[in-house]
């Protein structure tokens, strides 16, 4: 059986790249991302038939328990990144990504229950006046 792993922010720089690597590896990938930057950076893995991206937040908890009632793992590597990002959409900037939590007591009660998840650092952007 194939494991399916779920890589939100998957169309980024880390996760388009480790979403090729995956399915070398024979995985099962279903890329969660909202393209906010229209990237075509998951070109590569359209060839394989293991793979799927679905346009989408995820902080959207509805699209989120879709998705992840067929998935073994999660990966969770979406991020506002830079300050410039952050400025422009700034309620994004501060709503705090359903990664934040994915915790344990969660996973096993809620609507993570029985899938998996990968552990990310945390990112964040040094922000200051310039004065």
């Amino acid at each position: 059986m194939v494991c399916k792993i779920l890589v939100t922010g998957g169309a980024g720089y880390l996760g388009s790249t480790l979403c090729k690597i995956l399915l070398e590896k024979g995985y099962a990938v279903t890329v969660l991302d909202n393209f906010y930057y229209g990237q075509n950076s998951l070109l590569d893995c359209c060839s394989y038939e293991t793979f799927d991206v679905v346009r989408g937040d995820c902080r959207d908890e509805a699209l989120l328990g879709k998705l992840l009632k067929n998935q073994d793992v999660v990966i969770p590597l979406a991020a506002m990144v830079g300050a410039p990002l952050c400025d422009r959409d700034k309620t994004a900037a501060v709503t705090i990504p359903l990664n934040k939590s994915w915790t344990p007591d969660r996973a096993e009660t809620g609507w993570l229950a029985g899938v998996g998840t990968a552990e990310t650092s945390g990112r964040m952007t040094a922000r200051g006046s310039g004065n």
